[in-house]
């Protein structure tokens, strides 16, 4: 009786897309978990960029059917990232309002500093001082802030993309 212990498996988004719910065998009125990471700031001059806020918390379907899922791009230089976000599919419109925001990590101000923020490994600030003229961009599908530039805002480095997953049973 009771008690769950059932492996949740996952359905991962690293690019934009379209899901039908019930290909996963997700029905009408399953709970199911969201966990969305956005795009990160790219990185300014001596400031990295800000990690991506991140999404994470349970939903109720109401008719399962085909969902949108959108993923937030990187910020250049100087530049906040994009949104993600998932619609469509039974999948409520207002699962942003309710709990569930973990704030990105700030973009660290020197050479050494980072800000880890976020959860799960997503969503970190980005390094202070990455680079002069030729900054990394954060990796793919982390949310994480672009590094810094030694030189000027224009060489920031890009910040990371973010990615979606949803949980399921």
């Amino acid at each position: 009786s009771g008690g769950g212990g059932g492996v949740l498996k996952q359905q991962v988004f690293t690019t934009s897309g379209s899901v039908d719910l019930t290909s996963l065998g997700i029905e009408d009125g399953d709970v199911i978990g969201l966990f969305l990471v956005g795009g990160g700031r790219g990185g300014e001059q001596y400031k990295g960029g800000q990690g991506s806020d991140i999404w994470s918390g349970s939903v109720t379907v109401g008719t399962a059917g085909t969902a949108t899922v959108v993923i937030g791009a990187g910020g250049p230089a100087g530049t906040g990232g994009g949104t993600t976000y998932i619609e469509n599919g039974g999948i409520p419109s207002t699962y942003q309002s309710s709990p569930g925001h973990i704030p990105g990590g700030r973009g660290g101000e020197s050479q050494t500093t980072e800000n880890p923020g976020g959860a799960a490994g997503f969503g970190h600030g980005g390094i202070g001082y990455a680079g002069y003229t030729s900054v990394p961009s954060a990796p793919a599908n982390t949310g994480h802030g672009g590094g810094g530039s030694g030189y000027s805002n224009a060489y920031g480095g890009v910040g990371g993309s973010g990615i979606a997953i949803i949980y399921y049973s």
